[in-house]
């Protein structure tokens, strides 16, 4: 190699390394510095959970919302959307407790669900008892979710897209998990576009079902953190671009949770009543 070749590939190389050494920057800086929290109506309802006789909660690394009236044999891990408080999907949480449910939302290293895409692995060992386990993913959560299925689906009764999809490097179109999209649509229950346009990483089985009005914020409550900043970053739209592009919610976000909730208490029933039928073949 000449020495002209050698100070192009340095060149090249310090250029590459600036821009990872950066990218890594980024992410360090705002998940320390910016992650979000719960917004007021989850603050609400974190206060009146405390004399909710029907569940118990716990709050650590994981926030845990558990039926005071069974010993529940099925469970929820949730992964939380990039920098989203898990106490942000308080209210959703709650109304499926107290259907019955474990239900786990785990914290991630620095809001990211891509540094920890195994972290249900550290659930399902802290909970023997439960014999049914679904995964939900919100967001970036729900892309690790998926990832985390294509990967582990033995370990999952079924696997739950809230306004996300599985990235294109673990597709699940050959996955028999059962699977759920709930996603944010118009009132005639059309999908954004990109969720057409991925439908083909999905298992051919999977259930569609559309939040008319609802948007993706509304799947949880926080305030704050990165997410619009982080979306124009990896998408390189600048501000105007991104606020075209959002979603305008048309229901409330109570209405919206009820009916995520409502959504998943349903499909949890349906699944495991499958269970149990092709288990006696």
């Amino acid at each position: 190699m000449t020495a002209a070749l050698k100070r192009v590939a340095w060149t090249l190389l310090l250029g590459a390394s600036a821009v990872v050494l950066a990218a890594v920057g980024f992410v360090v800086w705002a998940g320390t510095t910016k992650q979000s929290v719960p917004g007021p109506e989850a603050m609400r309802a974190l206060e009146t959970i405390e004399s909710n006789t029907a569940v118990e909660v716990e709050y650590g690394d994981w926030f845990v919302i558990r039926p005071v009236a069974v010993k529940p044999v099925a469970g929820l891990i949730i992964y939380p959307g990039a920098h989203s408080a898990v106490r942000g999907y308080v209210k959703v949480m709650t109304r499926i407790a107290e259907a019955g449910y474990l239900v786990v939302a785990t914290k991630m290293p620095l809001g990211y669900a891509f540094l920890a895409p195994n972290r249900a692995e550290e659930v399902f060992e802290a909970y023997p008892n439960i014999e049914h386990w679904f995964l939900a993913g919100h967001s970036l959560g729900g892309a690790m979710a998926g990832r985390y299925a294509s990967k582990n689906g033995e370990n999952l009764s079924g696997l739950a897209f809230w306004d996300a999809y599985p990235p294109d490097a673990n597709s699940l179109a050959d996955s028999d998990v059962p699977t759920i999209l709930l996603y944010r649509a118009t009132l005639e229950g059309e999908p954004e576009q990109k969720f057409n346009e991925k439908k083909h990483l999905f298992p051919e089985s999977t259930q569609w079902i559309p939040i008319r009005g609802g948007d993706h914020g509304q799947f949880g409550d926080n305030v704050g953190g990165m997410f619009k900043e982080f979306g124009m970053l990896i998408r390189g739209m600048d501000e105007e671009e991104w606020e075209a592009t959002q979603w305008k919610a048309s229901i409330s976000r109570d209405e919206q949770q009820a009916i995520i909730a409502e959504a998943m208490v349903n499909w949890f029933k349906r699944t495991l009543a499958s269970d149990s039928i092709s288990s006696l073949y």
